[in-house]
């Protein structure tokens, strides 16, 4: 604008190409801002609207109101008098097609070379040119880096999600009273509980399950913490599909897997034991050895005071029924080193 570009047609160029900008890079970011000046500011507020219209009855009315020229695949204003056209032998075309004849022929460089003996043509520049200088150094680049570059991805992903899981409304989850922070163990260590049967995989919105998750797990994950996940009369109803346990998974903080010291399973089932294999195997396997099976709640009263530990009475009922009013039978799993 301070070199006299009208304002509008300024406006519609950067709203234009951070538009393009966003369909093919949009993952990376969560805010875009424009710096306008004074002069700028309306025109700006006048035209975004046209690129990034709030509902279907916005955009019809954008259509009408773009310009004819709306750029390149990146926004960028397409001028045909500066594509750069390459003729073969330019200046003899341009000479004969004006009628001028006395003029000097241009070298036939493929000629020249097949002139030339092998060895001549190995010492040629032309010979040593590379067909991108940089792919060599890149190469290398990325090979030292890509754990690195991963590892930075997967951090800012997180960090979304834990932006998110401070901001959004998920009170619909928090009601299903499926998981909750109950107190702490023997070790002083925070326990966080997972009951299945109050989870309706099938209904509930996955995603916003998964925020839930980090709000609960985020203010205790920088510390040992262990989990409880209640089995007791769940049902096909109540599984979330193997891929959204992945997808958890990967974008939960490296620190949730390092510092959980343990991941009690109770009253598993013939299908929990065999998914819990599976999935400790092929995908979480540095917490393999952090996951034991109980076959009753009173097994988890010599890490956990009964006091401590806040479960639902349907768990307790299930345990007696099962197990016998009273019952004690050593850990299916060694669990001194917890």
């Amino acid at each position: 604008m301070k070199r006299g570009y009208p304002v509008e047609d300024g406006a519609h160029i950067g709203i234009r190409t951070v538009r393009r900008f966003l369909e093919n890079f949009g993952d990376n970011f969560d805010v875009i801002i424009f710096v306008c000046s004074d002069e700028t500011r309306e025109a700006y507020e006048k035209i975004l609207p046209l690129y990034f219209p709030r509902n279907p009855k916005e955009e019809k009315v954008a259509i009408s109101l773009l310009p004819e020229d709306i750029g390149n695949e990146m926004g960028e204003p397409v001028i045909a008098e500066r594509q750069i056209r390459i003729l073969d032998k330019p200046t003899v075309a341009a000479l004969k097609c004006s009628g001028i004849e006395d003029f000097e022929e241009t070298v036939d460089l493929n000629k020249e070379f097949a002139s030339k003996s092998v060895s001549e043509v190995g010492r040629h520049p032309f010979a040593h040119m590379e067909e991108d200088p940089d792919k060599d150094r890149k190469v290398s680049m990325l090979g030292k880096s890509s754990v690195e570059h991963r590892r930075l991805e997967q951090r800012r992903r997180y960090e979304r999600f834990l932006k998110r899981s401070k901001s959004e409304d998920l009170t619909e989850i928090s009601m299903l009273r499926c998981l909750y922070r109950t107190g702490v163990d023997k070790h002083g260590r925070p326990v966080i509980v997972l009951i299945g049967k109050h989870f309706p995989a099938n209904e509930v919105n996955l995603e916003k399950a998964l925020l839930y998750l980090i709000r609960i797990l985020d203010p205790v994950a920088d510390q040992d913490y262990i989990v409880v996940y209640i089995h007791t009369l769940s049902t096909s109803e109540n599984h979330p599909p193997m891929n959204y346990l992945k997808e958890v998974y990967a974008v939960l903080d490296h620190k949730y897997k390092k510092n959980l010291r343990a991941f009690f399973i109770v009253h598993p089932t013939w299908w929990s034991k065999l998914a819990t294999w599976f999935f400790t195997t092929f995908t979480a396997t540095d917490i393999k050895s952090k996951v034991f099976s109980m076959r009753g709640v009173q097994f988890l009263y010599r890490i956990i005071n009964p006091d401590q530990f806040d479960v639902p009475t349907f768990v307790h009922d299930y345990d007696i029924k099962v197990n016998g009013p009273r019952y004690f039978v050593p850990f299916e799993n060694d669990t001194d080193g917890l």
